[in-house]
């Protein structure tokens, strides 16, 4: 930070460091949170990234891969420690994000494998160079080697070295703030900074050894949760103070020391145990020099270690807040764009099932239709086998008639025979007891006329007997002669009028048959005919439904071919656009990662102007479409209301031309029984005048013997 400007650099790093370090540098800057991985996140990257592919170039194929390994191994959905590794996984160049998962893995085996646990701070290690000095300084922890300062020293005084026990315990410690960053003036310390920067710099193993505490120290400070901007505190340095009588001690050595330009004459006149104290003084003071030299070494390397510890800190707070609100704001695009995409579905869905609503309720009008359609054929099949019925029924009642009155007549024929002879035979009683009573008188008079001519007529008698006796046997003879011709006469004629009537009856009933066959033979034809008016209608009503089915069928299939048709073309230009949007996702990731915020920024308000277009010219063509096929229906709906109108018109038409027919017919067939009626009567007063008039001639012809033929039928008729 340029806040932090400390007032003496570091020590300078070693060639041999800087080598080393350069060599187990990685090639690529990786970010912090992609070092150092444990064996557990490395699987469970390696589980993400085999789960999305290796081949994988976009985020939601991980993100989804990811969401799946946390359901499949139990954790908790709601953290982010993978999510930003994976963020920062992203934001790596490479091809595909096996490419850079494969290079973070390469980097993690090159890099050591020390953990972060191992870097500790000064506070919590005791530095090799605190426990000399808090133990007592000796002369071998400054002089000899860094191996060979655990070994004793005897040549210190005691009280040099009581000296500087008690300035190290006397050092009071505390932790530093933010605000002991900056050197502060020793307490209690007389010397100015003059003498500060004329003090020799510390040797080579020193420097080195302060150079790995400092950056293990450094190191161990770094924490993988840095904490908030607000609660960052750090803790204060320790001041480790000489106290005052030593540093009053020290600085009378120092100033006695530096009078280097003695008089030769003094010098000559010195003690030699003058001189070994000198010596022993100048030693001292070198090594209270080297002591503070030292001090004053680790007081600002602690403070460059804290300084940047904190650069290191508000880097990471920056950078993690940058991160989320990275993540934030891709979250927000990328929640806009699924609610845009859920929505777009949602609408495609609802037009899918808006438009098998329409097909399911056309198939629900088409049967319904059917079911009409076969309601109305069975109705008029119903209604044809009542009319069929009715018909048989009626001929069949027509037929019983005729045959009631075929009887009728000849029972009254009978009758009339019947009553004929009965009447004839009451005429020949008549004439019998007028014969019988013609006898009587005859009798009556011939008793009278007896007392009164007895005497001469018995002369008379006499004659007459003779003559009688011949008479009567000329008389039987004639009377035999007559009978016997007018018998064979009133046979023959029997046998005439049996033979014509036999063939009366049966020219009577050959032209009833014949009337009969031909009547039937008429009926046969009309039901003939009127089943095959029936069938041919049908057959034209079937021609025309199938026609109308078959017309209905092609433009459903043909709807049905434009709607997957269109369905095609939909799915084709939806997975072009998923794929251009992909591409467009890919080329905005990349364009991302090489521009920066203020072109991305411009590029994507373009985007939704240009996306704000297409939405509003999508959603104008939708609404023409429906509004033209709104259109469309109802002119094809009036179109067929009209030729439905019209159909029913005709039907109606038709109905009252066949029923007009039908009961002409009726009324014609009725008519012509009514002749044929009145002819048999006609026909039947002419027999009855013609069998009335035969039967009179016969009478009068046939004599007596035809009166005894007919008593003896009267009587075979009685006893019948």
């Amino acid at each position: 930070m340029h806040r932090f400007q400390p007032t003496r650099a570091s020590p300078p790093i070693r060639t041999s460091a800087l080598s080393t370090s350069s060599r187990t540098e990685p090639s690529v800057a990786v970010a912090p949170e992609l070092q150092h991985l444990s064996p557990e996140d490395i699987d469970i990257l390696d589980a993400v990234i085999d789960r999305a592919g290796p081949s994988a170039t976009t985020f939601f194929k991980i993100f989804k891969a990811y969401s799946d390994v946390l359901k499949e191994r139990g954790l908790d959905p709601q953290e982010v420690v993978y999510y930003g590794k994976l963020l920062k996984l992203g934001n790596l160049k490479g091809k595909d994000w096996g490419e850079k998962w494969r290079k973070v893995k390469d980097q993690a085996s090159l890099s050591p494998g020390t953990p972060l646990q191992s870097f500790q701070s000064e506070t919590d290690v005791n530095h090799p160079f605190l426990s000399q000095t808090q133990a007592g300084l000796s002369e071998n922890s400054y002089d000899t080697p860094i191996n060979e300062r655990n070994q004793p020293t005897s040549w210190i005084p005691e009280s040099k070295r009581e000296i500087l026990s008690r300035a190290d315990t006397r050092i009071p410690t505390r932790r530093r703030g933010p605000t002991d960053f900056f050197p502060q003036p020793f307490q209690g310390d007389t010397m100015d900074m003059s003498s500060i920067s004329a003090a020799r710099p510390p040797s080579k193993a020193l420097a080195f050894e302060m150079d790995s505490t400092v950056a293990s120290e450094d190191v161990g400070n770094l924490s993988p949760v840095p904490p908030s901007y607000k609660s960052t505190a750090l803790t204060k340095p320790t001041s480790r103070l000489v106290p005052p009588k030593a540093s009053s001690h020290l600085n009378s050595n120092m100033a006695m020391s530096r009078n280097p330009n003695m008089p030769k004459d003094q010098k000559k006149s010195i003690n030699p145990d003058d001189v070994w104290k000198n010596i022993q003084m100048e030693r001292d003071e070198k090594a209270a020099d080297k002591f503070r030299e030292d001090k004053l070494v680790r007081r600002y390397i602690e403070m460059w270690r804290q300084g940047l510890s904190w650069i290191l800190t508000t880097h990471k707070q920056v950078a993690e807040a940058r991160d989320k609100i990275d993540l934030k704001t891709y979250m927000q695009r990328w929640q806009n764009r699924v609610n845009i995409r859920i929505v777009a579905e949602n609408e495609l869905v609802n037009q899918f099932q808006r438009r098998n609503l329409k097909k399911f309720f056309k198939i629900w009008q088409a049967r319904l239709r059917q079911r009409r359609q076969a309601a109305w054929r069975n109705d008029m099949r119903n209604k044809m086998k009542t009319v069929k019925m009715l018909s048989d029924n009626r001929v069949m009642k027509e037929a019983w008639e005729k045959w009631r009155l075929l009887q009728l007549s000849r029972r009254a024929d009978k009758h009339y025979r019947s009553t004929l002879l009965v009447r004839h035979h009451g005429r020949w009683k008549g004439r019998l007891i007028v014969l019988d009573n013609l006898d009587v008188i005859a009798d009556d008079f011939a008793e009278h006329v007896y007392l009164r001519s007895l005497q001469h007529f018995w002369n008379v008698w006499k004659q007459a007997t003779s003559l009688r006796g011949d008479q009567r046997i000329i008389t039987r003879k004639v009377d035999c002669r007559v009978m016997t011709t007018a018998f064979d006469l009133w046979r023959k004629r029997i046998a005439q009028a049996r033979l014509s009537d036999k063939f009366r009856d049966g020219m009577i009933l050959k032209r009833t048959m014949q009337k009969w066959k031909r009547t039937q033979t008429n009926l046969k034809l009309l039901e003939r005919r009127a089943d095959k008016h029936l069938a041919r209608q049908d057959d034209l009503l079937c021609r025309a439904i199938i026609r109308i089915w078959r017309a209905r069928m092609r433009g459903k299939k043909y709807e049905d071919f434009r709607s997957r048709q269109d369905l095609q073309n939909a799915w084709k230009k939806w997975l072009a656009k998923i794929a251009s949007n992909n591409a467009r996702m890919d080329v905005a990731v990349v364009h991302f990662n090489r521009t920066d915020n203020r072109l991305v920024g411009s590029t994507i308000a373009r985007w939704r102007q240009v996306l704000q277009t297409h939405r509003n010219a999508h959603a104008y063509a939708v609404s023409y479409d429906k509004d033209r096929l709104r259109a469309k229906m109802l002119l094809l709906w009036r179109l067929r209301l009209r030729e439905q109108a019209q159909s029913a018109k005709v039907a109606r038409w038709a109905n009252r031309f066949f029923a007009t027919r039908r009961a002409w017919n009726v009324w014609v067939l009725a008519m012509e029984e009514r002749k044929r009626q009145e002819r048999l009567k006609l026909w039947n007063l002419s027999k009855v005048e013609k069998i009335m008039k035969g039967k009179s001639d016969i009478v009068m012809t046939s004599g007596n013997g035809f009166i005894d033929d007919i008593s003896s039928l009267a009587r075979s008729n009685e006893a019948d």
